[in-house]
């Protein structure tokens, strides 16, 4: 799978003459998916962080698949051990998605239980124990 997406984004790179596009911007968040499932998890940071940055140059307004990315970014630095730079990213995330959904939904709920997981790996239990109860409260009213 690598190689045909490394493959179409050159193909994108030369049908739009290197220019920023949501092509590119997708095929780069599914290499670094690629990445990610292969445990490259500086690779997948790589091509998340310069999706996200196309996706930055393209739009004014953030949107979810922007949301998504900064959750895959902090994904990878957790993966990679840096759990303030992957509490960082989640955050952002949480307050991207807060901004948009206006109210709870599922994608909140998992921003903040994966903020818990952080504190937890950092040996902050107080701190994790409050993410993991903010998180079941609004999966509880979901559900």
């Amino acid at each position: 799978a690598l190689k045909y997406y490394e493959e179409s984004l050159e193909i994108c790179k030369t049908h739009f003459n290197d220019k920023d596009n949501e092509y590119s911007a997708l095929l780069l968040k599914n290499i670094g998916i690629v990445y990610n499932n292969l445990g490259d998890y500086p690779s997948a940071l790589e091509m998340y962080t310069e999706s996200l940055e196309m996706k930055k140059r393209l739009y004014d307004n953030y949107d979810s698949s922007m949301a998504d990315l900064l959750t895959k970014i902090a994904d990878s630095h957790l993966k990679l051990g840096d759990y303030e730079k992957a509490r960082n990213f989640y955050e952002m995330s949480l307050e991207l998605r807060k901004e948009i959904y206006k109210k709870d939904n599922q994608d909140i709920a998992s921003n903040l239980f994966s903020i818990g997981i952080t504190y937890d790996y950092a040996g902050e239990y107080g701190k994790s124990i409050e993410f993991y109860e903010k998180s079941l409260e609004i999966r509880k009213q979901l559900h």
